[in-house]
């Protein structure tokens, strides 16, 4: 017979994984813990630029990103184009 009391290897095994995730900052992965993760991860590493335009005097401007599909990576090429220009410019 073993020196240690009879437990239940289930009971035994979940207390390991909750001192385990306690140690280690581990929370089960629920949709509620997912959706706090992507918002901390926003919130850290991620801006958000809100862009105003007119349907009638920037009606050329909105035809041109509905063409272009993806209207954040039309305009990130546009910006980075425009850098890449300047930076030509100045050496």
């Amino acid at each position: 017979m073993s020196r240690y009391h009879k437990v239940d290897k289930s009971m035994a095994l979940d207390a390991t994984i909750d001192s385990i995730r306690r140690r280690l900052y581990i929370m089960p992965k629920t949709k509620d813990n997912i959706v706090q993760s992507i918002m901390k991860y926003d919130r850290e590493n991620t801006v958000q630029i809100k862009l105003k335009l007119n349907k009638k005097t920037d009606a050329d401007i909105l035809q041109k990103l509905e063409e272009s599909g993806n209207k954040q990576g039309y305009l990130k090429a546009l910006v980075r184009q425009d850098i890449e220009k300047s930076k030509q410019g100045k050496e």
